[in-house]
């Protein structure tokens, strides 16, 4: 066996890019009140710019 297995492999990158999102929160709320609806929009926003990063 040559390296992880594939599952193991989308695991971490949406883990990681589910992070990277939620990273992003911090500096909107010192930007504007936060509001369900941001969060909803920004996180998996991030999460796709970030999983193009791969």
């Amino acid at each position: 066996m040559d390296g992880p297995q594939p599952a193991v492999v989308w695991a971490a990158i949406i883990v990681s890019a589910a992070l990277f999102g939620l990273g992003h929160l911090p500096a909107l709320a010192q930007t504007v009140d936060l509001t369900p609806a941001l969060v909803v929009r920004t996180v998996p926003l991030n999460a796709v710019a970030a999983s193009s990063l791969v």
